[in-house]
């Protein structure tokens, strides 16, 4: 039997990492500036983003909250399960009615790179969520 100071050096650790998955935490996010994030940009965020003139499948891929939130087919991703998360099965074009981006399939080494952010925690910068810009001429008209 342990002591309780025991348990609690032996388990804090396992707590404090969890917390801190999707979350920056002080943790190094240049593979997800670098493979990730511009992938992102320049694939999805024309759909599913607060640039996107209407946001598709009610899902958002601009901040990790919204896409563990997901959108109507339930979270985008699993922190740590790459294989329960929706967005990879998405962009891997498993399924021939589910295949993100629609037009374009993406490179194995991008479903790779995704697969492996997604292993590690999905780490994002601590950044407010980016919020809907609207149109002043539509407020006036």
């Amino acid at each position: 039997m342990c002591s309780p100071l025991s348990f609690l050096l032996l388990v804090l650790p396992l707590v404090v990492k969890v917390s801190l998955w999707g979350k920056d935490g002080g943790r190094d996010h240049s593979f997800f500036e670098s493979k990730i994030r511009p992938v992102l940009a320049t694939k999805c965020y024309e759909c599913h983003s607060a640039k996107a003139s209407k946001v598709k499948g009610g899902l958002r891929l601009d901040h990790i909250d919204l896409i563990l939130k997901g959108g109507d087919t339930g979270p985008a991703l699993v922190i740590a399960k790459p294989s329960e998360s929706l967005i990879l099965e998405a962009i891997g074009y498993d399924k021939p009615d589910f295949q993100m981006p629609p037009k374009e399939k993406m490179s194995q080494q991008v479903v790779d790179d995704f697969s492996q952010w997604i292993s590690e925690g999905a780490i994002w910068p601590d950044e407010p969520i980016p919020t809907f810009l609207l149109d002043p001429f539509l407020l006036f008209h």
